[in-house]
């Protein structure tokens, strides 16, 4: 019951601390950033117009598909209400940002917003790395674009609208600029940043069930450099995700203040990377979840086989978003298996011993022996 009260008293604090009242210019690095953004991608596109060279076409595809990313990211932000103060803009931008460039708001809504921030690592969340292999990755998040792309069509036919039209006849338009040469290699790279500049921040996530809503995002997302501009500039606004998953709709500029109060109230609850050798092991150990809270000194031990205790969250499912007790089960099927492990060769030169017969044998005797 005590440690009940105290994620209440965390989930609290935190958002009685929530910044309130943002000046504009703590959207002016998300605008910034949103320009040098929208640069990279125009530039990349016309540099990759009618280019015929493989070396030239496949660095071309490397700018384009990170620039083509960020502007998602900036949708994203757009669609939390994180981009501009009024909510109409907001709207604009993540129509052009999302609608014309890969999929609808729509879509985004449900599989981002509800699903993905509502209930992480569960079933239906597909943001997050699982597979064992960059390629496993890449198919993943692959599935689940086509799976937003798949919801769009559907409600093309179905319930259609004007401006889901427009948005699906500028991205076909887009992507057939791309072609022949380098629409493959641009989604290749789109998947790679949208993985590892994004994804990777919600890499080893403690497999310990909560009801308290701001401890389930702090133990299913790292802030990686929250408090750089380039980090922030080169993953999307996304390096400080932690941050983000407790307040969304807090406009980049305002993140580094946000990592601060979490830092503050939560503790080690709020995980932070800080160095490049914490992102290579949350790279290297991307597929696990831990059984507690692991700070970046930890997961760096358990690269080396010491520190925290890794398990594969492959497969898990509701891992801690409150629903099911998958983890609790994984737990004792790892302490079970690490049992007949050490166990397994004096059970092999063990002779069987006949448990039925020899009690059948003890309650004959105790018949006889107790019969007048």
């Amino acid at each position: 019951m005590q440690s009940v009260s105290l994620d209440v008293q965390l989930k609290d604090r935190v958002r009685a601390r929530r910044p309130r009242n943002l000046p504009l210019s703590a959207y002016a690095s998300g605008w910034i950033q949103a320009a040098i953004h929208l640069t990279a991608f125009a530039g990349s596109l016309w540099l990759l117009s009618g280019e015929t060279r493989p070396g030239a076409v496949l660095l071309g595809s490397l700018a384009f598909g990170w620039a083509w990313f960020c502007l998602l990211m900036v949708g994203h932000d757009a669609m939390h209400q994180a981009f501009f103060p009024s909510r109409r803009l907001n709207q604009v931008v993540a129509f052009l940002t999302l609608d014309c460039l890969l999929f609808s708001r729509a879509s985004w809504q449900y599989g981002h917003n509800v699903v993905h921030h509502g209930r992480p690592y569960s079933r239906e969340d597909g943001m997050y790395l699982r597979a064992d292999s960059v390629a496993g990755d890449l198919w993943n998040l692959l599935a689940m674009v086509l799976t937003y792309i798949a919801w769009d069509l559907v409600r093309l036919f179905s319930r259609p609208t004007w401006h889901e039209w427009l948005g699906m006849s500028v991205r076909m338009t887009l992507l057939w600029s791309l072609l022949p040469l380098a629409l493959l290699p641009a989604i290749l790279f789109l998947l790679l940043c949208g993985n590892y500049l994004g994804l990777l921040s919600h890499a080893l996530p403690v497999g310990r069930r909560t009801s308290d809503p701001v401890l389930r995002q702090l133990r299913t997302t790292w802030d990686l450099y929250p408090e750089s501009f380039f980090a922030s500039l080169l993953m999307g606004g996304l390096n400080a995700h932690a941050t983000h998953h407790v307040y969304p709709s807090l406009p980049r500029g305002a993140q580094p203040l946000g990592s601060r109060i979490l830092s503050q109230e939560a503790g080690t609850e709020h995980r932070c990377v800080h160095t490049l050798a914490g992102l290579w092991t949350l790279f290297r150990l991307r597929r696990y979840c831990t059984t507690d809270v692991a700070t970046e000194a930890s997961i760096i031990a358990a690269r080396s086989g010491s520190g925290v205790v890794l398990l594969s969250n492959t497969g898990v499912g509701e891992l801690v978003s409150g629903a099911e007790a998958v983890h609790e089960s994984a737990v004792q099927s790892h302490a079970a298996s690490m049992h007949e492990r050490r166990v397994g060769e004096r059970r092999r030169v063990h002779r069987p011993i006949a448990f039925p017969d020899r009690r059948k044998g003890d309650r004959r005797t105790g018949a006889v022996a107790s019969a007048p």
